[in-house]
């Protein structure tokens, strides 16, 4: 597993651009002119694919029903998301979710949590099931499907799938769901 992180701040217009009016025909419905957030994350995306001989321009991307985007025909699965300042991209061999979440006042959400899970930071647990909704290519609507123990180790109740969660960036929480092979 591969992954970036970038600050958004960082970000060079100019370069963004350049990108932009590169891949705005092949994605015209994908991206919108003013979103800096998703082109700086196509862009990640295609700097992470070279590290595995991918060339970004003759590669497909394609949605599932649930609007997932996978790469066709292709064994390379990949995950973006972006909160605040912060945008990160990871690709993988196996099946990932990534997500990143910046920590604000927030409401627990009866939607999102079950009723053990109430006792830990609400961020933490919705990253953790956003990485999983990412993973699998679901939605939203099964959050509550998956639950988590965080005392002395991330347990879920779903097998098959590690988790990992990456606490560097102050203020932020980055959760990653990877599913394990047979």
């Amino acid at each position: 597993m591969k992954y970036i992180v970038r600050n958004i701040n960082d970000i060079d217009k100019n370069i963004l651009d350049e990108f932009y009016n590169k891949i705005y025909e092949i994605k015209r419905n994908r991206i919108s002119k003013d979103n800096y957030l998703s082109i700086y994350a196509e862009y990640l995306l295609c700097n992470l694919l070279k590290e595995y001989n991918i060339d970004y321009d003759n590669i497909s991307i394609l949605e599932n029903e649930n609007g997932k985007p996978y790469i066709k025909d292709s064994n390379i699965y990949y995950s973006i998301s972006h909160s605040g300042k912060y945008v990160i991209v990871c690709i993988n061999d196996l099946p990932i979710g990534i997500d990143i979440q910046e920590r604000k006042n927030s409401k627990k959400n009866d939607f999102i949590l079950n009723e053990s899970e109430y006792k830990y930071d609400y961020i933490d647990i919705f990253s953790l099931k956003e990485s999983y909704i990412k993973c699998i290519g679901s939605n939203i609507n099964h959050m509550k499907d998956i639950t988590f123990n965080l005392d002395n180790k991330i347990l879920s109740n779903k097998d098959g799938y590690e988790f990992i969660q990456i606490k560097d960036i102050p203020n932020y929480v980055i959760s990653i769901c990877i599913k394990k092979t047979n």
